[in-house]
């Protein structure tokens, strides 16, 4: 069973970008069907449908994604401030896949 988790734009923005770039560079035969899944629907309708448990998934997802920004920050001369952007967005983000699993899946 998937619940749907509704993103706000900030969220739905840096969501697809972090997919984008682990689906590309990172994800594992096992999980790249599923995160493509959930990049598409981002992009399109601005929402995830998890299943219980996936909130490791995107903490993976984030995790990569962080570490490309951290070398991005380091390298370009980025504001720290980015990071902390980031580091809140992903937190949300997880944080309502987390909650999804106790909501009413459809």
């Amino acid at each position: 069973m998937k619940t749907a988790v509704e993103l706000t734009r900030k969220e739905r923005s840096v969501l697809t970008d972090a997919l984008a770039y682990y689906v590309e560079n990172l994800a594992g035969e096992e999980h790249l069907e599923r995160l493509e899944g959930h990049l598409e629907s981002a992009e399109e309708e601005g929402v995830v449908r998890v299943q219980p448990g996936e909130e490791e998934l995107f903490r993976d997802v984030f995790r990569g994604y962080a570490r490309a920004l951290q070398e991005t920050v380091g390298h370009d001369g980025a504001p720290e401030s980015m990071g902390t952007f980031y580091e809140s967005v992903f937190k949300s983000v997880v944080e309502k896949v987390e909650s999804a699993g106790g909501q009413r899946a459809f």
